[in-house]
This record gives C-alpha cells, structure tokens and sequence, in this order.
C-alpha cells in the first residue's frame, strides 16, 4: 500500500462528518422503533443497512489513515474517534436487532425513554502513546430521557444543562462532569400551573444559562395535540396555548420553572441566543419567520417583584410579559 506525502486532511473531517450524521440517522431509526413497536414502520433490515453503510465509512477512515503520512490530529486519535463512533452505532443495532430477536410485543416505558442518547466525544483524552494504565474513551454515549434536542454550556466548565423534547416530566436535565468524565445529573419537570389550563411550557428545545448561573431559558416548541388546552390554540381562544420561552431559576442547585412568556400559536421557537453580556435574550420563532428579543433584566425585576408582593404563583397562570406590576390586567 502506498503511501501519500500530499496532506489531503479535508477528506478526515468530511468523513468524520458522515460518520456522525451516520450515527444520528441510526439512533433516530432506533428511537422510533421502539417507540413504535410492533407496528413500527422502520424495520431491522432499514436499521441494519445504515448500520453496514457505517462500517463502510469506518473503512474508508482507516484506509486512508493507512495511506496518509501527513494527518491532521495524532493518527492514534483518529484511529480511535473512527472505531469508537463506530462502536455506537453497533450497539444501537443491537439494542433494535433484540425487539424481534427475543419476540418482544411491547417495550417497557423504560425502554423507550432509554433510546435517547447524548454522544461524548472527548477531544482531549490521552493518546495511546501517553497512557500509563487504562486507555481513556474518547467516544461514550449517555442515555436519556425521550428525545433529547439541545445541550447548553455555563461558565461552569463542569456543568451543563440538555432538553427532552418528548418528555414535559423530564423536560430539563443536568449534565455533570466528575474527574474528566460526564454523567447525568438530576431533571426538572416543566409542567407549571394547572394540568388544564392552557398556560404552559411544552416541548423543550433550545437552552441558555445566564453567566451568572442563576437563570436558564428554554425554548417551548410546543407540538401540536389536537383537544388538549396547552397544545392546541384552538382550546381556549382567549388565552391560546403556543411556543413560548420557559424560565427557570436555579437550574444547577435548586431547579424550578417559575414562569414563562407569552404563548405564540403555532411559532415553533426553538433556538435561543443570549447576547454577549446576557442584557437581551433572542428567541427564533421558527414558524412565524421572527427572532424575539426580550431584556432578562426586566424578566428577572418582574419576577422579584411577584415574589416581594408574595405572588409568585401568578407566574404560574400567567405569561410574565402578561402580568405588568404583577397585575394581568394591567
């Protein structure tokens, strides 16, 4: 085999590239087989072909390691990161290859919320060359409640906050990293209020945390459900259910949703940006082709002042951007 001393280190970072996108269509036909099962519409045979067109770009990564003698990081890195991201979708298959293998009718509830994966890719891990005992994963995968949708960064490097998008009870969940490697920490249920009103936050997606870590936002898509208050506007036509932006206090020590915004029928905001000194918070509402723009210091001051008049539960009942003074019918 020949060996190539022409850098071609582009063709690394697309491969890599496709092994990742390989790994997410494997994980989401996983996921929805379970969820559907036994009357899915994704079959083993469908799992088992993107599962084979991952082992080929395995191939293809350590082939052209094999004839590479410039490589743009250590080639025991990329040997690794190759294998390891092929591990995981090996074992995704296998996790759906056991529905039919053992003749299950109806997975568990457990089994179901357990097809949601959050991949760790650790960059920095030591190269084999520098191990002195046990070899350091670089690739690891975290289960996680049903569908998870977005992780968020703190300036706690040790901490981060991620979103399940099905799952309102587990809406919100911690990520924690202890001696170098990541866990899962405790979640927070987003269901605020009455469990028939029409005011809620449902669907989480995107995060932030404010720099201070006292404050996260999180996005509420808030997926249609036809006959249900909070997720059909057509429910409650004075108050209609939408996507609205979730806030929550505490989210690393003692998390609590304590409010939200206004519900947007049929928005879909599900992208949050917090600007460079976290003075303003940008919401992309995706359906009504909108970025909002609101001042976190005005959310904070109003949710203060219910708190100081002891009616913080009105933020319970109502969009906080509805209650001026603490009053909603202001």
């Amino acid at each position: 085999m020949r060996i190539s001393l022409t850098p071609r280190t582009s063709e690394f970072f697309t491969l890599f590239g496709k092994a990742g996108e390989n790994a997410l269509q494997v994980a989401q036909l996983v996921e929805r087989r379970f969820r559907e099962h036994p009357n899915s519409g994704i079959t083993q045979e469908q799992v088992k072909a993107e599962e084979t067109e991952g082992d080929g770009i395995t191939r293809e990564l350590i082939t052209l390691l094999n004839t590479q003698y410039l490589t743009p990081f250590d080639r025991d890195d990329i040997y690794m990161l190759a294998i390891e991201l092929d591990d995981v979708v090996d074992e995704l298959e296998e996790a759906s290859d056991l529905l039919g293998l053992y003749g299950i009718e109806s997975p568990t509830k457990h089994a179901v919320q357990q097809t949601g994966l959050i991949v760790v890719v650790d960059l920095n891990a030591p190269t084999s060359k520098e191990w002195n005992t046990t070899p350091v994963k670089r690739a690891y995968s975290l289960q996680t409640s049903f569908d998870p949708y977005a992780i968020a960064g703190s300036n706690d490097p040790d901490k981060m906050l991620y979103s399940n998008h099905q799952n309102d009870q587990q809406g919100i969940g911690l990520l924690e990293r202890h001696n170098g490697v990541w866990s899962l920490g405790q979640t927070l249920d987003l269901t605020i209020g009455g469990l028939t009103d029409s005011f809620d936050v449902n669907n989480a997606a995107g995060i932030v945390v404010t720099p201070d870590l006292k404050y996260a936002f999180v996005a509420g898509t808030n997926v249609f459900i036809s006959g249900t208050n909070s997720h059909d506007p057509g429910q409650v036509p004075s108050y209609p259910g939408g996507g609205n932006v979730g806030i929550i206090k505490d989210p690393f020590t003692n998390p609590k949703l304590v409010g939200g915004l206004r519900m947007i029928p049929e928005s879909y905001p599900d992208e949050l940006v917090l600007g460079a000194n976290g003075q303003y918070l940008y919401a992309a509402f995706f359906m009504r082709d909108a970025v909002f723009v609101y001042d976190v210091q005005g959310i904070i001051s109003e949710l203060d002042q219910l708190a100081e008049a002891n009616n913080s539960d009105l933020a319970e009942q109502w969009a906080l951007d509805d209650l001026i003074g603490g009053d909603p019918n202001a």
